[in-house]
This record gives C-alpha cells, structure tokens and sequence, in this order.
C-alpha cells in the first residue's frame, strides 16, 4: 500500500469515527427525555415487585426496613380492623392515606390488597420522585465513554500527524539548512524515506548543478566579453588614428587652396578654389565630430550639455541614409520649425537619431516614406517618427517592447543584415540614458515612434 492510499484511508477512517462520534453526543442529548422516561418506568416498575417480595416475605419488617432505608419510599400495612402491621410514618389510627404526600414530591402512590399468613390486609405506599443523580449517572457514564474515544482518535490523529507532517517539516528544515550550507551531495536524498524530503532534496541537487552550469557559462561569456571588450576599444583607438590621419591631407589641401585664392585672378578659378576650402572645412567638421563621438563616454551623456538644433541633427542623420533610401526607393519628410535649439548631449543625441533613424530606413516597405515631426511641449522636445513596414517586424516590435531586454529571438531576417536584433533596447537605453524616453504605436502597418527628450538648459 502507497504512503499516500494510506494517508487517504486513515484519513477516511478517521472523519467517521469523527461523525459517529458527534452522532452518539447529539442522539444522546436529544433523547435524554425519553431516556429519562424510560428509566423512571423501569425504577417504578423494579421497586413494586421489591415491595411485594418483602411483604410476602418471611420477615416482613426487617426485609421492608432495609428496603426503606435503600429507596425513597414510604410503606403503610393494617390488617381488616385498621391495625397498622408495619408503617413507616407515624400516624393516628383512621387517618386518610391517600393524598398525605405532596403531588411534586411522588411519582406514585397506590394501595391494594395483599394476603399476609391468610389475613387480608390493605397495603399502601408511595414512591418518591427518583433522584436525578441515579439517572444521569448511565448518561454521564456514555458521555465519559465518548469523551475518552475522542480522546483515543485525537492521540492516534496526533501522532499520525506529528509521524507524517511534523517528522518530514523537520528534515526538511535540516535539508533545506545543508543545501544553505552546501552540504547536500547525491547519496543525501537516498537517507529519507518520505518521498517529499527526498524530492527537495533532488531539487536542490538539480540547482546546484545547474548553477554551476550556468556560473560555468557566465565565466566563459565574460571572458568573450572580456575578449570582445579589448578587441573594441583596440578597434576604437584604430579608427580614431586612421580618421585623425584623414585630416592631414585635407588640411594640406584647404591650405593649398587658401595659397592659391590670394594670387588667383581668374573669377571662375577663384570660385572654384573657395567651394575646394568651403568643403574642406565641412569635411574637417565632420572628422571632429566623429573623434569626438569616439571619444564620448555613452555612459556618461548627462555630463556633457551643449545647446543643439535639433533640426540640423535630423537633416544630417537623414544624409547619412540616403544611399539606402535612394535604393529603396523612399521619400522623406519634415514638419517642424526651421530651428528648434536645446539643450542636451550632442553626441547622445546623434546616436540616438541615427539608431531610430537605421530602424526605421532598414524594416520600411520599398517606395514608402518616412515621416518626421518634431515640436516643443514646455521643457521637452517630442519628434514623432511614421513609417510603414509590414507584420513581421510590428511582431518583432511588440516583443521588444513587451521584454525588454536584449534578444536575439525574434529576429531572423537573413535580409537586413545590418541589424543586430537590439535596436529597440539600445534606443531605449539611450534615451533613458539621455533623461527622455522612447515609446512605440501602431496604427494598422504604420510604426509611430515617439522620442520625449528634456530640454536640460531650461
């Protein structure tokens, strides 16, 4: 028999033991009355045949005597004239018997002819009201009876419980204190015979083992990405040479060009050299700008604040994308005010407006447009991006925003090969980095981005 049929079956046994046991009490109290009743009868009915035997009786006196002195009653004999034979109360010859005792105080009076050594005699007498005592004595004896049965169950229920639950909370305690410690090895669980402490035991067994996997897991990825940190910031530093080793020439060539325009008098060479110079100082510009974003700490964009046209920022980001757009045949458009200053770290800002900017031109339907609309709420700039793209990606969207977190799950596009399946995050992380936030709508096929940066100088 399994541990749990027999939990079940005492179980069982136990709640109607239980049942019959409340049935006796309730049955007993109920029918206390005619209980009462009955033995009232029987005490009635026992003491006549008693009187009679002692009045038939060889030694009438003494017999009755020690039958007084045991009942409450009261016992009258006169013979033909009216002489008293025997009495137990103290009476004047001719006295009427009947109705000498008190109604409330009897429960039978009677008087009959008896025959006493051939005489014919009256006898008389009255049975007192039976003492409540005698008759609750046999219904205290049941109920006492009862009580000590419940007693017995709630001893065995006891022990079962302390044998079957506080037993096995006990070594579960003392498991769960080894596994604190690490103290569980694989012979542990083969100790116990509950099944429930050998399961927890199992349990921990299978976490330690799996932590340890995992620990074993971590420590090779932080490694890689110990790797892959050291591989970056010695591609960095790479760039950041080969981009400032750019300026040289084009400096040398701006320089050039500034020698030549002061001797130059030909117009139309002289227009010719000063657009070289005007491109020279925009590309220089732009070198700038790129070592100084390779040189910006991203975690650190709260420190550095600069005033900014937030305008200019999406018109450059959009350049960097036309070759993209141009082949996927898109358009674009802005709707905003021709400046929109504010204050906030320029190089977060750039990289947060190519990233939104690289989402929405790679996951866009071809021959679709991109919209942008940007505006000031009191101290906050909203640009409100729009553009279409089909269910797959909205798919992909909504469980980025529903975990966020960076995953690789749901991106499977073998086609945009230049996503690494973390764009969502990374805006996101951006932006709150940045003190804004980056929300998502989507209305049928068109995707609505929704960037909310605070103005920091306000």
């Amino acid at each position: 028999m399994s541990s749990k049929r027999y939990s079940r079956q005492l179980l069982v046994i136990s709640i109607i033991c239980y049942a019959l046991i409340v049935w006796l009490i309730i049955s007993s109290v109920v029918n206390f009355r005619e209980k009462y009743r009955g033995e009232e009868r029987s005490y009635i009915s026992n003491l006549q045949e008693n009187i009679l035997e002692c009045v038939y009786s060889d030694d009438m006196a003494k017999e009755l005597d020690q039958l007084v002195a045991q009942y409450a009653i009261e016992v009258m004999i006169y013979d033909e004239n009216d002489n008293k034979i025997y009495g137990t109360l103290d009476l004047e010859a001719g006295t009427k018997l009947h109705g000498i005792v008190n109604d409330n105080a009897k429960v039978l009076e009677k008087s009959e002819k008896v025959e006493i050594n051939g005489k014919q005699c009256r006898l008389w007498y009255v049975i007192y009201q039976i003492p409540f005592v005698k008759i609750m004595e046999g219904f205290l004896f049941e109920i006492n009876v009862v009580v000590v049965v419940v007693y017995l169950i709630f001893l065995v229920l006891i022990i079962w419980f302390e044998f079957r639950l506080l037993i096995p909370l006990q070594r579960i305690a003392k498991s769960i204190e080894k596994a604190e410690n690490n103290e569980i090895d694989d012979g542990h669980s083969e100790n116990h015979s509950d099944v429930l402490n050998a399961r927890l035991t199992n349990f921990f067994l299978k976490q330690r083992k799996t932590l340890s996997a995992v620990r074993t897991k971590n420590t090779v990825l932080e490694m890689d990405l110990a790797l892959e940190r050291e591989h970056l910031e010695n591609t960095i530093q790479l760039s950041r040479a080969l981009v400032h080793d750019l300026k040289s020439p084009i400096y040398n060539v701006k320089t050039d060009n500034e020698i030549q325009l002061e001797t130059e008098q030909d117009k139309h060479k002289r227009a010719m050299l000063k657009r070289n110079i005007d491109i020279s100082v925009e590309i220089l510009t732009e070198i700038n700008g790129i070592l100084k974003v390779l040189r910006e700490d991203v975690y650190s964009l709260d420190k550095t604040v600069e005033k900014i046209d937030g305008v200019k920022v999406v018109y450059a980001t959009q350049k960097h994308h036309v070759a993209e757009m141009r082949r996927k045949k898109m358009s674009f458009f802005f709707e905003g005010a021709e400046e929109e200053w504010f204050s906030q770290n320029k190089v977060g800002v750039q990289l947060l407006f190519h990233n939104i900017f690289s989402n929405m031109v790679l996951y866009s339907l071809e021959e679709s447009s991109i919209e942008v609309t940007m505006e000031r709420r009191g101290n906050q700039i909203v640009i409100l991006s729009y553009n279409n793209t089909d269910e797959k990606n909205i798919q992909r969207i909504q469980i980025g925003m529903k975990y966020d977190m960076v995953s690789e799950a749901y991106v499977s596009d073998s086609g945009n090969v230049h996503s690494s399946g973390n764009g969502l995050y990374l805006i996101r992380q951006l932006a709150k980095y940045l003190g804004g936030e980056c929300s998502y709508r989507f209305d049928d096929h068109t995707v609505i981005t929704e960037l909310i940066l605070p103005d920091k100088g306000c």
